[in-house]
Order: structure tokens, then sequence, then C-alpha cells
């Protein structure tokens, strides 16, 4: 049996706790947590509220203005163009306010989404009605643009209005002690214009210099950033940098990506350039979403799924049936292969193949290690195994919600607990749903390839989704299909 290998922070008063209150010295070390959250509580209520309530109105106010176009030209092909404009902004992550919220910096990326649906669907109407003139959509875009534009005003007036009265104030968790975190949380101390409010820190070692930080109490150490964001309700972490081992800490974060905490990150390399920075006061920030498949962008991968599988299963109905006559005819006995996987958050799922070998033992199956050339595959089973036959059945799972289309490869309960002990990162690719093919995967890492390569995969895929992301793995996924150069 071959083994997988290893390779390779005017009004201060307002927003600071009072530390009398928890008993408390400030920068001490001592259990705060309770005693912040009981104060806290309905204020962290009301601020996931804010939070909720300011991203559904913006996506309403939006809706509302992509129609005004459609009202106004009386033409109702555009209403294909005003969803594929929500279904970008929202899987661009631009219903989340920014902490400095600026109209100047709300409207050009909607727009660059609204032009992209626009050039789409005019391509696909040329495809469709090759004489009928796609120029129609020009028409709706720069009204469109306006009706966008004027919205976006709206919410972004009423959103600062709400920071201000403290309505849309965050609860919010420092990490770190380092030199760049006075000047990070004396302006959150100083101004609600951020929306955050900072509810104390959490770092290995004590800040060197006594500045704002001290006036925040110390809720413990890295280690306990999951029991603090739970105990305190903070729905925003602040990374700064210094006090802790950067290691352990995204360990830690990747582990309590369930939290779902907004994550802003000061820039390890200062003068580079990143995505959509923000900045609070004069220090730089970049935010980080270990878990991209929540709200909008769960719904949407998860009907994509749904729409796809389905059409795809009745499509291949003449194909599903050819393929278990020949098993049946080569193997015998039952044409499904079934085998017990691990899915979404380590839950097991039974995962369906065309059976292609028979493994001497259930047991041998759960714990043996696949290799290309395995004298028991049979020539039915070297052409399914080719051409990616064998996992059609798959698509059965996606629609039941055990798979995805694309993600990570699911594996046996017997080699996720090797990996967990022995691969660095390994248990957090089990953060999703697994997938029918993933980004590990076509880049030729299957079957007896490095499990860490494979993670590092899996990991960077979870944590930059997009759907064009899943669009250019399932394109290649076809194209290797197409070749037959499965195993």
């Amino acid at each position: 049996m071959a083994h997988p290998q290893s390779h390779g922070h005017t009004q201060a008063t307002d927003d600071v706790i009072d530390l009398r209150e928890t008993g408390q010295a400030p920068g001490s070390l001592g259990p705060t947590a309770a005693g912040i959250a009981h104060k806290l509580s309905p204020l962290s209520r009301l601020a996931r509220l804010a939070r909720i309530t300011a991203s559904n109105l913006t996506m309403g106010v939006d809706c509302v203005a992509l129609l005004v176009p459609v009202l106004l030209l009386q033409r109702y092909d555009d209403l294909l163009t005003a969803g594929a404009t929500l279904a970008l902004v929202g899987s661009s992550n631009l219903y989340r306010p920014r902490l400095n919220v600026s109209l100047l910096d709300e409207v050009p990326p909607v727009i660059g989404c609204l032009l992209a649906a626009t050039g789409l669907v005019a391509a696909l109407h040329t495809l469709w009605h090759p004489h009928g003139g796609s120029n129609q959509f020009l028409i709706y875009a720069p009204i469109a643009a306006l009706s966008l534009s004027a919205g976006r005003s709206g919410t972004t007036l009423l959103v600062r209005l709400a920071r201000q009265l403290g309505i849309a104030v965050h609860p919010t968790l420092i990490v770190g002690s380092g030199p760049l975190t006075d000047s990070l949380v004396r302006p959150l101390l100083e101004s609600r214009q951020y929306g955050l409010q900072p509810v104390g820190w959490l770092a290995d070692e004590e800040p060197v210099d006594q500045g704002a930080l001290t006036r925040l109490p110390r809720l413990g150490n890295v280690s306990e950033l999951r029991e603090t964001v739970r105990s305190t309700g903070a729905s925003v972490i602040l990374v700064s940098s210094g006090g802790f081992v950067e290691s352990r800490l995204l360990d830690l974060i990747r582990e309590g990506s369930s939290l779902q905490c907004q994550l802003f990150v000061v820039p390890r390399f200062p003068g580079s350039r990143y995505s959509r920075p923000d900045q609070v006061g004069a220090v730089t920030l970049t935010r980080l979403s270990l878990e991209r498949f929540m709200g909008l962008r769960r719904v949407l991968k998860r009907g994509f799924d749904i729409v796809l599988s389905t059409t795809a299963l009745l499509l291949m109905l003449p194909v599903i049936a050819v393929c278990a006559l020949a098993v049946r005819i080569e193997c015998g006995g039952p044409v499904l292969y079934k085998q017990e996987r691990l899915g979404a958050n380590g839950r097991p799922f039974t995962l369906l193949k065309f059976r292609s070998m028979t493994p001497h033992s259930i047991k041998e199956g759960d714990t043996a290690w696949s290799i290309a050339g395995d004298p028991r595959v049979g020539p039915v089973g070297r052409v399914l195994r080719r051409f990616a036959l064998d996992e059609i059945p798959q698509l059965w799972n996606i629609l039941r919600g055990d798979m995805t289309f694309v993600g990570p490869r699911p594996e046996r309960p017997f080699f996720v607990r090797l990996f967990t002990d022995t691969v660095p990162d390994y248990k957090h690719r089990l953060r999703v749903r697994p997938g029918l093919t993933g980004l590990a995967q076509v880049n030729g890492l299957r079957g007896d390839t490095s499990i860490e390569d494979r993670a590092r995969h899996d990991n960077y895929y979870i944590e930059e989704w997009s759907l064009w992301l899943d669009f250019k793995v399932i394109l290649r996924t076809m194209s290797e299909v197409l070749r037959g150069t499965g195993s």
C-alpha cells in the first residue's frame, strides 16, 4: 500500500469602559470580560442589529436604484442587468460599510459592477439575438449609475448619522501591544466616526509605552481570543502589531471564524498596496475575511450549486444510465460505491461514486490510499476514472447540501485524523463544504501528492473565494476532464 507523503480606540468618557466598575487597574490582567459583557450586551445587540440593518438598507436602496431605469424605459429585459449587478456587488463585499465612510469610496466599485454586468448581459444578448441590437443596454447603464449614486449618497449620510448618535457603534477588541497600537486606539477613544467602540485588549506582553492602550482593560492573553469575543460580544477585531506570536494568532482566527467577527489588520509591509485599504487615524488597516462563505456569499454559492447540480443531473441521465450498466456488467453487485467522508466542520456524510474497483474489505477502503495503476481497476473503471465519470453521483451529494461544486476534496475520517496530527493547517480546510473539484486538484494535486501543498491551496481558496475563482476552477476542471487526465 502506498502511503501519502508530506512535502513539503472630545468624548472619551462616553466611549471608555469605567475601570472602577470592573474592579481592575488599567492594564492589569484579570477577569473583566464578564463585567464588560454585562455593561455592553445591549450595545452589542444594538450594534449587530445596526450592522445588519445598514447592509440590508444599502442593498434595498440599490435594488430600488436599479429598478428606476427599468420603470422609466419600460424595458423589462434590463431586469437581468439589475440582477447581475446585485450579484456582483454582493459577491464583491460592497454592502459592508467602511470604517471611513466616503461617497467617493463607495460609488466607483459599485459603478464598476454595473458596467461589468451591462457588458456581460449585452454580450449574451448578442449571442442569443444576433440581429436584435444590444446597444439598448447602454441606455440603461448611465441612468442606473445616476440612481445608484443618489441612493449611495443617502445611505452614506445615514451611516454617518447613526454612528454619531451611537447606534451603529460596534464593540471592538484590540489585539496587540506594539508601538502602533497607541496610534490605533487613541482616535477610537476620541471619536465615533469609525463606528467602533474598544472594549479592551489582548496581548501576551505589556505595552512598552504607557499610552492610550492603558485606558482600556487588558482582558487576557491572545490564546483567550475566542472566549473573550464571546464574553464581550465584540463584533470587530483590530489586530495591531507586537505582543503576540503571529502564527499562533492566525491559527486562533481560523479556528474561530465561526464567530463571524469583522477582522482588520495593520499591514505588515508599510508602503505596499492592499485591496480596499481603510484607516483609523493615521493607521492603515486592511480587512481580512478568513471565512468568506457568510451572508449573501453563502446564499449565492448555495444557489449556484442547486441550479447547476439539478441541471447537470437532468442532462446527464443518459450518461448515468450507460455508466451504471457498464459498472454492473464488469463488477456485478451494487453500482454505487458508498463511503463515509467528513464535510464542513468535520460532519460525516456518505459520498457516492460509481464503483470502479472493489477493495478486499470495507476496512481497506476506509484506510487504503488509492494510487494510479491499481490492478484491481478494470477497463470500465479505468475509463470512468480517466474522464471523472465515476464522480457523477456526487452531483446528488451537492444537491443534498453535503458538498459544493468547488471546494476542498472530502477525505475519509482515518486520513483526516492522520493529516490533522501531522500536516500544518490541514484542519482549517474543514471550515467549508467539500467540493466535487478544487483548486488543489486543477493544480495537479491528485492521488499520491503533497498533502501540505493541498492544504495550502485549499486554505487559499477558502480565504480568497469569489464567484470568479469558482468559475475558473470549473473551466479548468472541464478542460482536464475532456482531455482525460484523470487517474
